[in-house]
């Protein structure tokens, strides 16, 4: 029998942030898998971030090879695109609204969200995003 968890407020951080941190690092290690089976060049690929937040995988981009100069993050909030700033050297970073992004339709190889779609709450919005190219 597994001995059950203490039940603290102090406890309850820790664990979502461990439990989100594994879900990130599950969700990498397919999202790899995925590309290298596909035959992605780290290299050559351009790739936008849209809702890059804090640059969490902006950061794992590069640390898989994508080169800084093809690696732009986007997102509505100045305080988060300043914490990113500082962990993602080269990247190039842009405020913007994700009905309408700041590139020419089908200029980048890799447009990647991973948490954007739960923060849009109107409907519209969602699908307006959904088909931006």
């Amino acid at each position: 029998m597994t001995p059950a968890l203490p039940q603290t407020a102090a406890l309850a951080p820790e664990l979502r942030e461990q439990s989100y941190a594994e879900q990130r690092a599950h969700t990498a290690n397919r999202l790899k898998h995925l590309l290298d089976t596909r035959g992605w060049s780290a290299q050559t690929s351009r790739i936008a971030d849209i809702g890059c937040g804090k640059g969490y995988w902006l950061r794992t981009f590069l640390d898989w090879g994508v080169r800084p100069q093809f690696a732009y993050g986007i997102d509505v909030a100045p305080d988060r695109l300043r914490v990113a700033q500082g962990q993602t050297g080269g990247v190039g970073l842009m405020r913007a609204d994700c009905r309408a992004l700041p590139f020419a339709d089908a200029s980048v190889d890799i447009a990647s969200q991973f948490t954007l779609f739960t923060s849009l709450l109107q409907p519209d919005a969602r699908e307006s995003t959904a088909k931006e190219k």
